[in-house]
């Protein structure tokens, strides 16, 4: 088993009502499997944040500063940020 740290900014925050938490992850989860454990978790609130094709093209995730994608392997101690994109100017 694994443990990562999530750490969630902008929408997702209040859609969860924490800033983190850790999931624990069998060995050699994906992003997609710790995806589809937060929908379980948190439900439609969490849910309404993603894509509705599972594409997340609509979310920024990260891993040391790294944008990853579904297939990325996680790592024990891993933090990995959620948050929807935040534009500027």
């Amino acid at each position: 088993m694994i443990t990562v740290t999530v750490r969630y900014l902008a929408g997702f925050s209040q859609a969860v009502g924490r800033t983190t938490e850790e999931v624990r992850l069998p060995t050699g989860a994906t992003l997609s499997a710790l995806i589809e454990t937060l929908k379980k978790r948190h439900g439609r609130n969490f849910s309404s944040l993603l894509a509705k094709d599972d594409s997340y093209r609509n979310v920024l995730f990260l891993r040391r500063g790294a944008a990853i994608d579904g297939k990325t392997e996680l790592a024990h101690r891993d933090e990995i940020i959620i948050s929807l994109p935040v534009g500027g100017g």
